[in-house]
């Protein structure tokens, strides 16, 4: 069964890196509790770690964004590069007035029947591209524990491996995750810093933290720290897994300074 599921898709992958596609790779651990049927002291069962690998390729083109090098020198960047114009507030209010629009007749009884001349979707740069279908295949199921250091380091080779040989090592590669997931790869990057190439120092891969669940909390920290309030949210308190009310500043910053 775990062969049958750890079958790989090396060809669409192949042909995505010569389209000079964007990529990224996914992985978590896939643990299986296994019982034995005499249970006693010599023969208590146990767990069974492996790693399981997808891959998937962005739907958008990212042409602006040079693996090559920087886009300006910094000298040239100016302040005003970093703050929103006229024309981005103007969107982002648009956007927020049909996001607004969008709760307000689901959850208010007496609006529902305006729900059909809401706008469903957020138009912008990207939205034919997003219309389409997302193209993601799962690569092996291997044998390997993320917990263990040089598991992980393995891990890491086996994405590598699956760029080949000629791949261009200017060109980064995210390489996604849960928070833990992410700093194992970076601790496993940070053990292999003497490596003679980009590709023996894992260095082709860029760890990218995906839990969604952290980075609201840490958006919600951060807009309670600026006297800014989400009404009607519960997080999830980042150290304990437990339910963090939004009456809690002190506490979530706290949790947010260790993450």
């Amino acid at each position: 069964m775990m062969n049958d599921l750890s079958m790989t898709h090396t060809v669409p992958l192949t042909k995505w890196i010569q389209d000079d596609s964007v990529i990224k790779f996914w992985g978590d651990n896939v643990d299986t509790q296994m019982n034995v049927r005499d249970l006693r002291a010599d023969n208590q069962g146990g767990m069974m770690h492996n790693f399981s690998m997808i891959v998937g390729r962005s739907r958008t083109p990212a042409p602006e964004l040079s693996h090559k090098g920087h886009i300006s020198s910094l000298d040239e960047v100016t302040p005003s590069d970093f703050l929103p114009t006229i024309i981005d507030l103007q969107l982002c209010k648009s956007a927020l007035v049909k996001i607004i629009s969008r709760k307000i007749t689901k959850h208010i009884t007496g609006l529902t029947r305006f729900s059909k001349i809401v706008p469903k979707h957020i138009l912008h740069k990207y939205s034919r591209e997003m219309a389409r279908k997302s193209e993601v295949f799962a690569l092996d199921i291997m044998k390997k524990n993320e917990c263990l250091h040089i598991d992980m380091v393995d891990i890491l080779k086996a994405y590598q491996a699956y760029l080949g040989e000629g791949y261009d090592e200017s060109r980064r590669v995210v390489s996604g995750g849960d928070y833990l997931t992410c700093e194992r790869q970076r601790g496993a990057q940070l053990s292999t810093v003497c490596g003679a190439t980009v590709s023996e120092r894992l260095g082709v891969l860029e760890p990218v933290n995906e839990d969604w669940h952290c980075l609201v909390t840490f958006l919600n920290v951060s807009l309670s720290c600026a006297s800014l309030t989400i009404v009607n949210y519960t997080c999830n308190n980042i150290t304990g897994c437990m339910e963090a009310s939004v009456e809690q500043p002190n506490e979530r910053y706290r949790d947010t300074c260790l993450f």
